[in-house]
């Protein structure tokens, strides 16, 4: 629970609180709302060598790319300052690899 001293309407405050703001973000990061999503090709592409023609359905996985070591160092830990680029907070609060 949040506490804070002074008026009622926190709306400021909450957005003062960036440690909060990332860990968030890597929550979302690690367990995405949507792990999947579909979209139709709008142009010829080519992909990984393979060409696949306008019109053929894709199927993406949010998932696997934000546990892609390619993408991320770690991919599979939670570190809340990763996705904001904070490395200061690990160090003041002590907080770094969760």
């Amino acid at each position: 629970m949040l506490y804070f001293r002074g008026n009622n309407d926190h709306r400021e405050d909450l957005k003062s609180l960036e440690y909060l703001k990332c860990c968030i973000k890597e929550s979302l990061r690690l367990y995405p709302p949507v792990s999947l999503m579909g979209r139709v090709l709008a142009q010829d592409t080519t992909i990984g060598g393979h060409t696949m023609p306008k019109g053929t359905p894709l199927t993406i996985c949010v998932y696997t790319i934000h546990r892609h070591p390619d993408f991320w160092e770690n991919p599979n830990v939670r570190t809340c300052v990763r996705v904001c680029g904070l490395e200061m907070v690990s160090e003041v609060y002590n907080c770094g690899v969760q």
